[in-house]
C-alpha cells in the first residue's frame, strides 16, 4: 500500500451508506480508480463531483477500492461547475470513458486535453476527446478510408460499426455526409482541426453519429447525451 497526492477529477459517486459514497475518479498517475470516500455526503466532508483537484488516496494493492483521505479542490477551474455547457459536456465525456477504460491505465494526453477545456472551446474539445478515447482505447474503427476498398471517402454509411463508401454499402445504413467526413479527416490532421469550426449544428450531429457508433459496438445508449439535447 502507498499514499499517494495527484491530480484527479472525482467524476462519479454512488452512496454507499447514510453519508459514504463509492466514487470513481481519473487521475493523473493512476488513470481511472476507484474509492471509498467516508463522510462523502456530510456538510464538512463533502466532496464536488466534476471540478479537478488535487486527490490524496492510499493505494491498496490486494483491492481495486482505494482508501480517500482528502480532495483539495482547484478553485481556478471553477467553469467545470459553473458553466452548464462545460458541466454536461463533461459529464458526457465520462460516461465515454467509464466504458472504455479499465482500472490504472494512466493516460497523460488525456488529462491536458480535459484540463484544456473553456467554455469558449467545449463543443469543439467535446467532440475530440470523445473521438480520443475511442482511439486510445482501441474502439475506434478507421473511418477515413472504406474497409472494403480502401477508397478515401467523402461520404459513406455506417453498419454494424464501420464506415462503408456508397458503392461497399449498396447505400444503406446511417448516412455519413460530407460535414462529418470533414470532422473524421480533421481529427488525424492537426492543421484541419485547427481550421475546423464547430458550432450547436454541426456538434449535435457529430454527436448524433456517436450514439449510433457508440451503441452498435456497446449495445448501451449514452445517458447524458439525451440530457445534452433537452437542454440545448
Amino acid at each position: 500500500m502507498k499514499r499517494i497526492k495527484t491530480p484527479a477529477i472525482i467524476y462519479k459517486m454512488m452512496m454507499y451508506s447514510d453519508k459514504s459514497a463509492i466514487a470513481t475518479a481519473f487521475s493523473l498517475s493512476h488513470g481511472k480508480i476507484k474509492l471509498f470516500i467516508n463522510k462523502a455526503y456530510s456538510k464538512r466532508g463533502g466532496v464536488s463531483k466534476m471540478l479537478p483537484g488535487d486527490l490524496d488516496f492510499l493505494k491498496k494493492s490486494s483491492s481495486d477500492l482505494n482508501k480517500f483521505y482528502a480532495f483539495y479542490q482547484n478553485i481556478g477551474m471553477s467553469h467545470f461547475l459553473e458553466s452548464p455547457a462545460v458541466y454536461l459536456r463533461m459529464n458526457l465525456i465520462f460516461e465515454v470513458f467509464d466504458m472504455f477504460y479499465g482500472l490504472d491505465v494512466p493516460d497523460e494526453r488525456l488529462w491536458r486535453l480535459l484540463m484544456n477545456v473553456t467554455p469558449n472551446n467545449i463543443r469543439k474539445s467535446s467532440i475530440y476527446i470523445s473521438d480520443y478515447i475511442l482511439s486510445e482505447s482501441g474502439f475506434r474503427d478507421n473511418f477515413i478510408f472504406c474497409p472494403s476498398c480502401d477508397k478515401h471517402m467523402n461520404e459513406g454509411f455506417m453498419k454494424n460499426g464501420r464506415i462503408f463508401c456508397g458503392n461497399c454499402s449498396s447505400g444503406s445504413g446511417f448516412y455519413i455526409d460530407e460535414k462529418l467526413m470533414e470532422i473524421f479527416n480533421a481529427f488525424e490532421d492537426n492543421e484541419l482541426y485547427k481550421k475546423l469550426f464547430v458550432n450547436n449544428d454541426v456538434e449535435m450531429m457529430y454527436w448524433d453519429f456517436f450514439q449510433k457508433y457508440f451503441h452498435e459496438i456497446t449495445g448501451k445508449n449514452l445517458k447524458t447525451l439525451d440530457t445534452l439535447k433537452l437542454i440545448e
